[in-house]
C-alpha cells in the first residue's frame, strides 16, 4: 500500500493530504479490509476497517467450499 500511496503522490505532490489507498490484508479466515492516508501531509496512518469473517469472505470472493 505504501507504494502505491508513493506513486500516487509522485504524480500529484500538491494533493498529498486529500490522497487515500485502499487494500486488503487476507488470511485464511478473515479479510481486513485497510486505509492508508496522510491527513496532516507528513505523517501517514493505516486505519483497518470490520474485518469480514470466512463465510463473507467466501461470498464475497465467489469461492467454492469443500
Amino acid at each position: 500500500m505504501k507504494g502505491m500511496y508513493m506513486n500516487l503522490y509522485k504524480e500529484s505532490p500538491a494533493s498529498v493530504r486529500q490522497l487515500k489507498t485502499f487494500g486488503f490484508t487476507l488470511s485464511d479466515v478473515a479479510m481486513l479490509p485497510n486505509i492508508l492516508e496522510c491527513p496532516k501531509g507528513y505523517v501517514c496512518r493505516m486505519s483497518g476497517l470490520k474485518t469480514i469473517r470466512s463465510g463473507a469472505v467466501t461470498k464475497l470472493l465467489n469461492l467454492t467450499t469443500y
